[in-house]
């Protein structure tokens, strides 16, 4: 690069963090670092797969051992800010007792869940994922929105005021970005489920060997 370039990245691809300090990078030789509204690449890739819609099952209690009602609880009280945005699959699926199928060798469903202080939380998912059953599971804990939903969503709560946690390993900067131009204030520290999710029950620990022995066989 050279003083007076562009160095463009797509916002969805990369944390705040990798941007700040990108940023910096191409401030010290007078270039700039933007994001682009249309990554080039999928305007070149004629084959690529559709986006996977495996589908969402629920985790039973007794594998789980805790239920989601008393995972969010304990999410909100961890909480420093007035939500927090879970956008890791594994602390998805961990904190609704859900498993999916959209990566291969790990049961991850892709979606992010808006969990605030207080309501309900709302979970960002493609409905194609959700049999009957498990709306009926999730309804008590979280309502359903396309994830199309999701940036009105952080704007509306960017105009309103609020301050929201972004998980400082996994949040794209597109989400932070268009939060914070509606005027809300964000923090990125760890995702506090990441912590609790490490730290397993007795249903958990037991499934864990249970699971190990299967393997080893």
């Amino acid at each position: 690069l050279k003083a007076g370039d562009a160095l463009g990245f797509d916002p969805w691809l990369h944390t705040y963090d990798f941007v700040q300090d990108f940023a910096k990078l191409c401030e010290e030789i007078g270039a700039r670092f933007v994001p682009v509204e249309a990554n080039p690449i999928d305007a070149l890739w004629r084959d690529r797969p559709a986006p996977t819609r495996g589908a969402i099952s629920a985790r039973p209690l007794r594998l789980a051992g805790e239920t989601a009602q008393d995972k969010i609880a304990r999410l909100r009280d961890s909480l420093a800010a007035d939500a927090a945005l879970v956008s890791d699959p594994h602390n998805i699926a961990w904190v609704f007792n859900i498993r999916g199928a959209d990566v291969a060798h790990t049961p991850l469903p892709l979606a992010f869940a808006l969990v605030g202080k207080d309501g309900p939380a709302r979970l960002f998912v493609d409905p194609a994922k959700l049999t009957p059953p498990v709306r009926e599971r999730l309804a008590p804990v979280a309502t359903l929105h396309d994830p199309s939903e999701l940036e009105p969503a952080l704007i509306a709560e960017g105009k309103a005021g609020r301050r929201i946690a972004f998980d400082k390993a996994t949040a794209p900067y597109r989400l932070i970005d268009v939060f914070r131009a509606a005027g809300g204030a964000f923090t990125t520290p760890p995702d506090p489920l990441t912590l609790m999710k490490a730290v397993k029950n007795e249903a958990e620990i037991a499934g864990s060997k249970a699971a190990h022995i299967r393997d080893a066989v």
